[in-house]
Formats: structure tokens, C-alpha cells, sequence
């Protein structure tokens, strides 16, 4: 199994770094280069430096995305010893009807869940995700995937070796991909894998929406939820699928900032969120200083055989309670995409900051 998972990377690692036909109206623009330094941080690792170069053909001024093809490789390190290292290539305009994204990364992390537990964390995966569009907004998406996945807490140590296949509605309604101002992004679907005691299957749903009633002013919310099930993968316990990248929960700079990454998990799980965006300087395509005020809220889903039978007043679980937790912070944009966020939110009796790359959702 691991000879064929190491030979599932390597194909990924090729197919990213291979272009493939872009749409005519990319003919002619040449493939750039860029490279440069920036920071995260998270209560589970610390502050991470990250190193990125990027190769990307540059989509058209007005288009709903800013690149057309690019391929991006990013490598960290953090204060607390955990790292991680990427691939990705990414063709949003591959033609008029397709997009295609491959992904490869391995990371290690020795604080998951709990950023005071010492709980140890190992990945390897790929995958590559095709989309067909349809008709209007609406889309298909395919995903296959393999993943090996390790947690270790003290003496108790669990390995996964998981092969997926999602499928994916998605009905995009944005008015862009970056800097959206106003629209809805809504998707669901069905994920398949072998991983686990003896495979599982999951439907899922995730739905984020935009409005700007005023200038410089947009309000913004989300919904996810991830089906039960019995005896899944260790990934199946904190992640939602994306088609726009998965979403580890209920916990995390994109799932619930008022708690750890992952430190919240079940056999099912909810996140929910609203969010204020208000630019307080706004230089257009230049870019803008942003106040964020939010509110993120998630809980755990038990799977119905797992339910443990009491009689009388039956103990209560926190995890299977919705945790909520109230934030706020500043982003700095620079050109259209390029978005640094610093936030603080509290939850527990806790405050937990994160530095993020883009938005939350």
C-alpha cells in the first residue's frame, strides 16, 4: 500500500508541474515567476515562516479569477517544530467548461486538537479534482485522492491509509472568486473511502454567502455539515470535504477560530459563521485595510451506533454542544488577492489568535 501511495504522489508532483492547453485567449500570455516570504500562526504551532515561488500565467483584468494556470510550491517551519510542505497547480480557466487542480502535501504537527495536549500529527496526500461545468452557475466536480495519516497521543497510535472519491454539486452565484463583494457559493455531495475499519461513505454540504449593503462595507456567512459514520477514516473525524479545499474541524483559522485546530471531532460535524468586513482605507485594486468583526460556531455529530445507552439523566456530552466563540481582528490586502488576516476570538474561557493567508471562508 505505501509503495502505491508514494507512487500516487510522484504522479501528482508530475501532474502539477505539467501545463496543459489553455484556453486561446491565454496563448499568448507569457508564465511568470514570483517568489517571496510571509508568516502564520496558529495556538497549535506557533508562528510558521512559510517559503513560496509561484509560476502563473496571468488571467484577464476583468475575469472572475486573477490567474489562469499557475503552479505553487510552499515550504514552512514553525516555533513549535511542526512543518509542512506543498504542490499545487491550479487551471481555473483550463478551457471554456473544464478546471482541473492537483494537490500535494506532507506535513508534521506536534501539537493537534488541544494546542495544550501533546497530541502528535502526521500527513501525506494527493489529489487532483476535475470540474465540468454545466449549465448558468452550475458545476460538477470529481475528486480522487489517497492519504496516509498518523496520530499519535502518548502510547495510543493510530495509521490510516485512505483512498477517496467525491463527487460534488456546486452552484457558484459569486460575482468573483477573489475579493468577493456579493453572491453565494453553494455545494454538496458524496465522498467515498476505503480508510477506516472498513470503509465509510459521507455526504457533506457547505454554503457561504456574500452581500455589500453599503460602500466598503460586506456581511458574510456560512453553513457545513459532514455526515455521521461508523468506523471511518482518522481524516473523516476532523475534515469537511471543499471544492475549494478541505476544511479541518471544528477548530481552525477556516472552521472556528475560537478553538484550536481540530480540537473538536466526531464521527460528524457542523460549523456555521458570520462575519463583518468593513475597509477602512480602500485603495481599489491596490489594495485595503479591513476591520473583521465574527462570530464562528461548530460542534461534533455522533454516529447513531455509537450512542451510549444510560438510564435515568444521561451524562452530557460538551463535544456534541454547539461551541461558539466571538472574534474580531484586521486584514490587509495587497493587489486583489494577496490577504493577510490577524484575528482573536474566545471560546472555553480561552483566547486563541490566528495569522491567516486569505479569508476564512
Amino acid at each position: 500500500m505505501m509503495r502505491h501511495f508514494r507512487t500516487a504522489l510522484l504522479l501528482a508532483f508530475v501532474a502539477g508541474a505539467l501545463p496543459t492547453a489553455p484556453v486561446s485567449a491565454q496563448d499568448n500570455v507569457p508564465w511568470r515567476l514570483s517568489y517571496f516570504p510571509y508568516l502564520t500562526a496558529s495556538p497549535n504551532d506557533g508562528v510558521m515562516g512559510i517559503a513560496r515561488a509561484i509560476w502563473f500565467q496571468q488571467a484577464g483584468w476583468g475575469e472572475r479569477v486573477t490567474l489562469a494556470q499557475y503552479v505553487a510550491v510552499e515550504a514552512g517551519y514553525s516555533t513549535r517544530d511542526a512543518w509542512q510542505a506543498s504542490i499545487t497547480y491550479g487551471a481555473p480557466r483550463l478551457t471554456d467548461d473544464w478546471r482541473l487542480m492537483a494537490h500535494a502535501e506532507i506535513g508534521h504537527q506536534p501539537r493537534f486538537g488541544n494546542p495544550d495536549l501533546p497530541v502528535v500529527r502526521d500527513r501525506a496526500l494527493a489529489w487532483v479534482d476535475v470540474t465540468r461545468h454545466l449549465e448558468g452557475p452550475l458545476h460538477f466536480a470529481v475528486r480522487g485522492g489517497l492519504r496516509r495519516e498518523e496520530i499519535a497521543d502518548g502510547a495510543d497510535v493510530r495509521k490510516d491509509t485512505d483512498a477517496t472519491l467525491r463527487g460534488a454539486f456546486v452552484v457558484d452565484l459569486r460575482d468573483r472568486e477573489f475579493e468577493v463583494n456579493r453572491g453565494a457559493l453553494l455545494e454538496g455531495g458524496v465522498i467515498v473511502g476505503n480508510g477506516g475499519r472498513k470503509g465509510y461513505r459521507a455526504l457533506y454540504t457547505h454554503l457561504r454567502g456574500w452581500y455589500n449593503p453599503l460602500q466598503y462595507l460586506r456581511l458574510t456567512g456560512r453553513f457545513a455539515w459532514r455526515e455521521p459514520v461508523s468506523k471511518g477514516s482518522i481524516a473523516s473525524t476532523f475534515e469537511i470535504p471543499g471544492w475549494e479545499g478541505d476544511v479541518v474541524a471544528v477548530g481552525g483559522y477556516h472552521s472556528h477560530r475560537g478553538l484550536g485546530e481540530g480540537q473538536v471531532s466526531g464521527s460528524g460535524l457542523q460549523i456555521a459563521g458570520v462575519e463583518a468586513r468593513f475597509d477602512v482605507i480602500n485603495i481599489g485594486e491596490i489594495g485595503a485595510v479591513t476591520l473583521i468583526g465574527f462570530a464562528d460556531g461548530g460542534r461534533a455529530l455522533r454516529h447513531d451506533d455509537l450512542t451510549i445507552p444510560c438510564e435515568g439523566v444521561c451524562p452530557r456530552n460538551p463535544a456534541l454542544d454547539w461551541t461558539w466563540a466571538a472574534g474580531g481582528g484586521v486584514a490587509l490586502r495587497v493587489l486583489r488577492a494577496a490577504t493577510l488576516t490577524i484575528t482573536a476570538a474566545r471560546a472555553n474561557h480561552d483566547t486563541r489568535w490566528y495569522v491567516g493567508s486569505g479569508w476564512s471562508w
